[in-house]
């Protein structure tokens, strides 16, 4: 019996309702309408999609969540944003470093109706 804080499964099920919240968010605010709010959305999606690639052990989550925080740093270099753009920087190198130590055996493919936005990984790593 686990403590509701800690259960993984519990703890999972509420990151997939945390994904599935900030693409709507990310359909009601375009990036050309609130930059700013379409880049924090990302960001925080990035955020979860690295915390679900963690517990699932996919790594095209990682991926996702990796061209998400580069989206979002690219809207904060383009608005200057001083505040958030380092902060995002340094979630890039360390989504970049956990995907460079990711076992090569781990399966790339996302699961069926998993909504990842990216390149795929080839691109990443040729």
């Amino acid at each position: 019996h686990h403590a509701s804080g800690h259960d993984p499964v519990t703890g999972r099920m509420h990151l997939w309702s945390a994904v599935a919240a900030y693409l709507a968010a990310l359909e009601e605010r375009s990036r050309e309408r609130a930059p700013l709010q379409w880049a924090i959305s990302q960001q925080s999606l990035s955020n979860a999609l690295t915390l679900l690639a963690a517990g699932t052990r996919e790594r095209a989550l990682l991926v996702g969540a990796l061209d998400r925080m580069r989206d979002a740093a690219e809207v904060y270099r383009e608005g200057g944003n001083s505040y958030w753009l380092p902060i995002a920087e340094k979630r890039i190198a360390e989504i970049e470093a956990d995907l460079a130590a990711w076992p090569a055996s781990e399966p790339a493919a996302p699961p069926p109706g998993v909504p990842v936005q990216g390149r795929g990984p080839q691109l990443l790593f040729p």
